[in-house]
Order: C-alpha cells, then structure tokens, then sequence
C-alpha cells in the first residue's frame, strides 16, 4: 500500500514539476501584471494582462473634440496582435456632444477605465404611441466601465445607458 502512495506521489510531483517548467500552470511571468500605454500612432489606449488586451479611445479624443469613437476599438491577443486596426465609430439618432475618459482603478492586478459619452438626444416616437415614458427629448449618456484584471482571460465590460447606441469592432 505504500509503494502505492508513493508512487502515485512521485507521478503528481513529476507531472507538477513537468508544468511548471513548460510553462503550463502559470502565465508568462514577464506579463504578469496589468499594463496600459498610450499607442504613439492612433493615439488610444492599450490596456493587456499578457493573456488579452483592449484598445480604447483616450483623452486626446476630448481635446480633438472626435466624441464620435466606438468604446473598443480592438482586442489585443495574447501573442500581441490586434483583432482590429480600423477607427470604429459609434452609431446613434444624435452624434454625441460630448466625451471623457477617466482612469477609475490602476494596480498591478487591475486597470479599469471610464468612457463616458454625452447626447442630446431627440424624442423618441414608437409608431403606434405618440408619446413613450423615458423617450423626451433632452439630455442623454452612454457609460462604458472596462477592467482588465491580471491573469484573467476575460474583460469585464458594464455598459449604462438611457439612449440607443450602439457599434461593432472585429
């Protein structure tokens, strides 16, 4: 019985051992942490685990006043490449007036930002009803609230709205 045990032992330290030295149980260690850095051509921000990354519009957007810019421009795969290196835009009854990005969290393990568009929305008019509760006219938003955690092979995404927005990245 105890040959048994050990045996079995030697096998899972071996097979850990075997792991951990291929590189199987843990990410890349020189990736091993949250990173965010402006990209010198377009200007967005990049934010990558090692795993995954996500490409978004910046606060140079503000400046230029281009308020019009999709959330997520791309995703950045583990390897680096982008899914996406076109400018994709936000589509909406009203262009937005107004755009700001804020960094909400920035740790070694966790990077979340806040993108947050201003409308000034028009009536919203069902066919069969001439007036729709929450559809006036007036001022309107889209919140985007992006974290990138480390060694997750997801990004979490919440989306805020009381306007109808939307966009499409590959």
């Amino acid at each position: 019985m105890y040959n048994f045990l050990l045996n079995f032992l030697c096998i899972v330290i071996w097979t850990i051992s075997l792991m951990c030295s291929s590189g199987i149980s843990q990410p890349n260690s020189s990736k091993s942490k949250v990173e965010m850095k402006i990209d010198p051509a377009s200007g967005f921000l990049e934010i990558s685990n090692g795993l995954l990354g996500i490409v978004v519009p910046w606060k140079q957007e503000e400046q230029k006043k281009r308020f019009n810019l999709a959330p997520i421009q791309s995703v950045i795969y583990a390897d680096g490449q982008k899914s996406d290196n076109t400018v994709n835009y936000l589509k909406a009854p009203a262009a937005p007036i107004a755009f700001k990005a804020s960094i909400l969290e920035n740790t070694q393990t966790k990077i979340s930002v806040l993108l947050d568009y201003r409308f000034n929305k028009p009536k919203f008019v069902y066919p069969q009803q001439d007036e729709y509760k929450g559809g006036e006219a007036g001022p309107g938003y889209y919140r985007c609230k992006i974290s990138v955690v480390k060694n997750q092979k997801s990004i979490i995404i919440l989306e805020e709205t009381d306007f109808d927005i939307s966009y499409a990245f590959k």
